[in-house]
């Protein structure tokens, strides 16, 4: 591979090889192709012209790169400075790749938590993020700093200055269908975990549900098959304070689940309908997107049936596994039949669906109390 000239990219030779490391070490990237080194910086910055190379970023980097291009300082606390110097290596490793950054989904999930308008205001301040100039980022990323320049800041308002439009989007704040869709199956998911079922039980009665009274989404389906699993307490937080008796404070932590399972449909719907020339990656260091991420979007030769089968056997076991891939399969079987009977039932879920959410949510509440 041609040699890269560190002058010619006005980056300090020194810092190169420990941001890939930080790359490398949390394994925070997806591609739409097989990469054979997808941490070999390298390869991006001399690639021919003409590849494009898109990311889709979670809401996690989003909001650290948003509040420094703010002027805001890496907190003191360790493991919450210790994600954004993270989250500055990610930009660092990006801005010097040439990757254009897709933030989208991040803003909705922002704007349903605020306005239209804060999504707007975000949206500048991460421009102005993806301008800065990727040494400010290393120094973050490196501990050197711990926020950047008034300087470098300016510098990046002048580039996008003049050139930046809001959007075409009207309104950030609206639900998108395939959150709202995500949002009903993780209420289902809830309202089941509040029974006194057997595990293999209650992941027998979603999936039959999903198939026969609802839509299916292939994140949601691994969501509950790890959710349910005899192993879900070797897992990070899957639904945050499921347990707590506030109803408003439960609802919430099933909407922040659902804004997760979106950014991996939007990465599966960008990523099957990519142009030539073009890779799409997914971002994140949230270890339960990348399961369920890297399940689905399998290296070349793979199948989809034999990873969900070692899936399901790894978190359930071989004697529950086998019982759990059988009512997989038979999800599987059952919507495969008649593909335009399929759609006819999907359009006429998504008629439905504020009511099916409405009406999961009463019971939910009334399980609470």
């Amino acid at each position: 591979m041609q040699e890269i000239n560190m002058m010619e990219f006005e980056f300090a030779q020194d810092y190169f090889e420990p941001i890939k490391k930080i790359l490398r070490d949390a394994k925070p990237l997806i591609a739409s192709s097989t990469i054979e080194d997808i941490y070999c910086l390298e390869r991006y910055m001399l690639r021919q012209e003409g590849l494009n190379l898109n990311v889709l970023i979670d809401n996690n980097i989003f909001t650290r790169v948003v509040d420094l291009a703010k002027g805001n300082k890496i907190p003191t606390e360790e493991k919450k400075a210790e994600v954004y110097r993270f989250c500055c290596a990610v930009m660092c490793f990006f801005i010097l790749g040439r990757f254009n950054i897709e933030p989208n989904i991040a803003l909705y999930e922002k704007a349903s938590k605020n306005s239209h308008s804060q999504a707007i205001e975000d949206l500048y301040y991460f421009r102005v993020a993806d301008h800065i100039h990727p040494m400010g980022y290393a120094r973050l990323a490196l501990g050197l700093t711990n926020e950047f320049s008034n300087k470098e800041i300016q510098s990046a308002k002048k580039i996008i200055d003049g050139n930046f439009r809001d959007t075409e989007e009207s309104s950030y704040g609206k639900l998108l269908d395939d959150w709202k869709l995500k949002y009903l199956h993780l209420l289902k998911v809830t309202a089941l975990s509040k029974d006194t079922l057997e595990d293999t039980e209650n992941a027998r009665i979603f999936l039959e549900w999903i198939t026969h009274d609802c839509s299916t989404s292939p994140g949601s389906i691994i969501f509950a098959l790890l959710f349910f699993s005899p192993k879900r307490s070797s897992l990070p937080t899957m639904i945050k304070k499921i347990n707590n008796g506030n109803p408003d404070t439960l609802i919430k932590g099933i909407k922040n689940a659902a804004w997760d399972l979106t950014y991996i449909t939007k990465y599966r719907k960008l990523s099957k309908n990519q142009l030539e020339q073009t890779i799409w990656f997914f971002c994140s260091n949230d270890k339960l997107l990348k399961i369920i991420a890297r399940t689905l979007h399998l290296k070349e030769g793979e199948k989809i049936e034999t990873a969900m089968h070692s899936l399901i056997n790894y978190y359930w076991g071989n004697k529950k596994g086998n019982k759990v891939y059988k009512y997989y399969n038979a999800m599987e079987m059952a919507i495969s039949l008649d593909e335009q009977a399929r759609i006819i039932h999907n359009r006429k879920i998504g008629f439905q669906i504020d009511q099916m959410i409405s009406e999961l949510e009463s019971e939910i509440l009334t399980l609470v109390r």
